[in-house]
This record gives C-alpha cells, sequence and structure tokens, in this order.
C-alpha cells in the first residue's frame, strides 16, 4: 500500500506492459482530486518524443 501526494502518478505498471493484463491495483481517494486520462497511443508517443520520460517510468516501475 502507498499514499501518493500531488502530481503522483498511478497506473504505469499496466500501461508500460506489451500485452497489459487485468488490473491489480486499485486507489481511493481522502480528498477531492483532478484525474487525467493518457491514453496508451499517447503515452507511447510521449516516451518516443522524450526517451528520458520512459527512462523514468521504469525506474518508477522497479522501485516498486
Amino acid at each position: 500500500m502507498a499514499t501518493l501526494g500531488q502530481g503522483q502518478n498511478f497506473g504505469e505498471m499496466a500501461i508500460m506492459e506489451k500485452e497489459p493484463e487485468i488490473r491489480t491495483a486499485s486507489v481511493v481517494s481522502h480528498t477531492n482530486v483532478s484525474l487525467a486520462v493518457l491514453m496508451v497511443s499517447d503515452f507511447k508517443q510521449i516516451c518516443d518524443l522524450y526517451p528520458r520520460f520512459r527512462g523514468n517510468i521504469t525506474q518508477l516501475i522497479e522501485q516498486r
């Protein structure tokens, strides 16, 4: 279990897999939040344009 703060993300493990499986994580908010949805195709395009971003996400996944 983890507590995320402002600007942190979730769902990166599922979006980085080549063949996504059923999601295994749930999220509960204790306050009002604003969420943004990032489609897989947009995520892949961002990773292609910004390889450092992909590296940061990969490192985050390894830490979790």
